[in-house]
């Protein structure tokens, strides 16, 4: 059985998991008897102290229709353009739809966050960097709770390098296109 995760990662993945776990409304038990997997143990997970293998992992986020993406893969640009990302020159925006879920939502931020931050060096310019600060400039000054959940999940830390030191009026520029895109999923 191959692990993937670090000490830290599998306090994250457990705190996702009951995120996501309570947004559905499912209790513990109801999670184990769907995703046959041992109550005591979806318990572990949750507060961290369990190690799951990537195939568990793939397993219980299936009951929550969420798909493990390989470390190396790109996040969803057009869709992460779509609800408020504020960059599209080359990640034109698709068709829309017309309900999203802040579960979805909030693990593509995640994931492009983590994403960014693996692989900045490999981007010619900091638009990336700078899109993704604008976006969670937007989401902490406007929408506080769905800033506080990414901030329980990612960890202060994490989030550290994408705090603003000084607001320019670029960041302004970006965060308000980003409001305009969150107003439309989170109102």
């Amino acid at each position: 059985m191959v692990r993937i995760w670090s000490r830290r990662s599998v306090r994250e993945f457990g705190q996702f998991l009951k995120v996501l776990r309570v947004e559905t409304g499912l209790s513990q038990r109801e999670l184990a008897k769907l995703s046959k997997v041992s109550f005591r143990q979806i318990q572990r997970i949750e507060k961290g102290q369990c190690d799951p293998s990537l195939g568990l992992a793939d397993l219980l986020f299936k009951q929550f229709r969420v798909e493990l993406k390989p470390l190396y893969e790109e996040p969803d640009w057009g869709f992460l353009s779509s609800i408020g990302w504020p960059m599209i020159d080359s990640y034109q925006q698709k068709e829309r739809a017309k309900r999203v879920s802040w579960t979805r939502v909030s693990g593509e931020i995640i994931y492009a966050a983590k994403y960014i931050l693996r692989n900045r060096n490999e981007f010619s310019d900091d638009r990336h960097f700078d899109a993704m600060k604008a976006l969670l400039f937007a989401l902490k000054t406007h929408y506080p709770t769905k800033f506080r959940e990414l901030e329980a999940i990612l960890g202060p830390k994490f989030l550290k390098p994408y705090e603003l030191a000084e607001i320019r009026g670029r960041d302004i520029k970006l965060r308000n296109i980003s409001l305009g895109r969150l107003y439309k999923y989170l109102s």
